[in-house]
């Protein structure tokens, strides 16, 4: 929704028309994003006038505020101070109960091991592996130890090279 909204209306003013937008009751939602969100007095102020972090509260409020059939997040959960992330956290939890199907795109082992319970790797553009969150996540696991290793191991004999010559 981020890229939706209009900077000159306010969060509210921006609510009721993304809720129109997707023909969700206004007067059903618009409690639960303004407390959800915590952004105070700013929820009837432009968004231009928001912080980076404000925005990103709002555009999650909104975002898990219905239940679409398909939902695509791409790291939203890590962003946000303490307080917001574990009430983010568990708002995702009762979201991927609910949502018909959710795509979720991260690097946090612990937010795909809790939240998924089929994970993609998906390498160059290509799924490289498909199956149960632990078994993609401890081959992804081996393969980027693996990797590191031989990066490692590259630049000590650059290093031990460049000490003869």
């Amino acid at each position: 929704f981020s890229g939706g909204f209009n900077g000159s209306l306010t969060g509210r003013q921006n609510l009721r028309f993304i809720c129109r937008l997707y023909d969700v009751d206004y007067d059903e939602t618009v409690e639960f994003v303004r407390s959800f969100a915590e952004i105070g007095r700013f929820f009837d102020q432009p968004i231009r006038t928001y912080s980076a972090g404000m925005r990103m509260r709002l555009t999650f409020a909104i975002a898990t505020a219905f239940t679409p059939d398909i939902l695509l997040l791409d790291e939203w959960i890590g962003a946000g101070d303490r307080s917001f992330q574990a009430s983010a956290a568990d708002r995702m939890n009762a979201f991927a109960s609910e949502a018909g199907i959710m795509v979720l795109a991260s690097h946090s082992r612990r937010l795909i091991e809790r939240t998924c319970n089929q994970v993609a790797w998906l390498e160059a553009g290509r799924v490289r592996m498909m199956g149960g969150p632990e078994e993609v996540l401890s081959a992804y696991a081996r393969v980027a130890d693996e990797a590191r290793r031989d990066r490692e191991g590259r630049q000590g004999r650059l290093t031990h090279k460049a000490e003869k010559g």
